[in-house]
């Protein structure tokens, strides 16, 4: 992951719907896990298989990916720059400014899980995944610590399998408490434009990648430098829904205030190097706006709502998403020095951070019981400006 020397705007979609459904939590964290950060040249190609084992000491070992969830698909997708001249179905580390200059990369995945009873990482598989074309898909496995709510299989705290009788051990429903999806970056001999003068001045070569399940959302930027430019630098940004995908309609109803706000979900930057964030919300794709509504999905009701981010790193009451010159109003949230904390364990100290919560509560309350019954849905935009 890296950073923009140019301003750069990305967008993340929060989606939420109204309906009854059960509630819990799903988590996707990057954990750079000692990753190496500094002088992954563009000069070179790596050469194997890499069909079993981890690489944490190849050169474009990437850190890894943290997840708590119900077993899930996560589609990996190009958000950069398309190569000119490349195929559109590959990844590739492409040249800032310039699209004409690019190396074919491809990813190699690790899925390994982590018991509750033991720190030490199991094999989820005994193979990889490789991950070539963008739209390609990795499902990994559920983790965390829910709780069976009824009979049936279960897994023990040590991660055995086992049935749940309403009295026994086996009380959880994950076999995991982290599923974890390690990372390496695999440079293919495939280039254009890498070589004489382009490489040999110096320049950074990027990718950006976003992976998408199905409650989570993250976005990591790689970069590779040339012989002389070892300037690398880095970020990750992501959006966790903190609900199911469907918020029942008697949880909503008690969101009837600022005070009784309810959180729906997190919002993560991070950049190993100096690189400010600044992360917005907004009603609208297209622009800042704060005018958040339900619509019903068979006719024109709406019913309002407000937008609250509660910025962890901040003393002061969060404010209501809006314009700034308002009464307990903001938009705007930039990032600040911070320490990163892997769920496994360690930290890395000295990063640019933004992490905060995002709640809601209805404008109207009393109005929400007069719309008619049936599915309601919104979406909170959330942008971050890189420089």
């Amino acid at each position: 992951m890296i950073f923009l020397i140019k301003k750069k705007s990305i967008i993340f979609l929060f989606f939420l719907l109204v309906i009854a459904t059960p509630i819990f939590s799903d988590s996707l964290i990057y954990d750079r896990n000692g990753a190496n950060l500094n002088g992954f040249s563009i000069n070179s190609s790596d050469s194997g298989t890499f069909t079993s084992g981890s690489y944490p000491s190849l050169p474009g070992y990437a850190g890894r990916l943290i997840y708590t969830g119900d077993e899930t698909q996560l589609v990996w997708r190009n958000d950069g720059e398309t190569a000119s001249g490349g195929s559109n179905n590959k990844f590739y580390l492409i040249r800032e400014n310039s699209n004409t200059e690019w190396r074919e990369i491809y990813f190699v995945l690790r899925i390994k899980g982590k018991r509750r009873n033991n720190s030490t990482l199991v094999n989820h598989t005994s193979t990889n995944d490789v991950i070539v074309s963008p739209s390609a898909t990795l499902t990994i496995p559920g983790a965390g610590n829910e709780l069976l709510t009824e009979n049936g299989p279960g897994f023990t705290y040590n991660g055995n399998t086992a049935t749940y009788d309403g009295t026994n051990g086996p009380i959880y429903k994950h076999k995991y408490e982290y599923a974890v999806v390690e990372i390496t970056i695999v440079r293919t001999a495939t280039t254009r434009g890498t070589w004489l003068f382009g490489t040999f001045w110096g320049g950074q070569f990027i990718s950006i990648i976003g992976i998408a399940g199905e409650s989570v959302h993250a976005q990591l930027q790689f970069s590779a430098s040339s012989l002389f430019n070892n300037n690398t630098s880095q970020y990750t940004f992501s959006v966790e829904r903190t609900i199911d995908n469907t918020i029942p309609m008697e949880t909503l109803i008690v969101a009837n205030s600022y005070n009784n706000r309810m959180q729906v979900g997190t919002v993560r930057y991070q950049s190993y190097f100096d690189n400010q964030g600044t992360i917005y919300f907004s009603s609208s794709s297209s622009t800042t706006q704060y005018d958040y509504n339900f619509v019903f999905s068979k006719g024109t009701n709406t019913f309002g709502y407000s937008v609250v981010f509660d910025d962890y790193g901040l003393s002061s009451t969060p404010p209501i998403i809006g314009n700034p010159s308002t009464q307990n109003r903001s938009n705007g949230f930039s990032s600040r020095n911070g320490t990163a904390t892997s769920p496994l364990g360690g930290n890395d100290a000295n990063i640019q951070l933004i992490e905060g919560g995002i709640y809601i509560f209805l404008n109207d309350p009393t109005a929400v019981a007069l719309k008619p019954p049936g599915t309601y849905s919104s979406t909170i935009y959330c942008l971050l400006i890189v420089n």
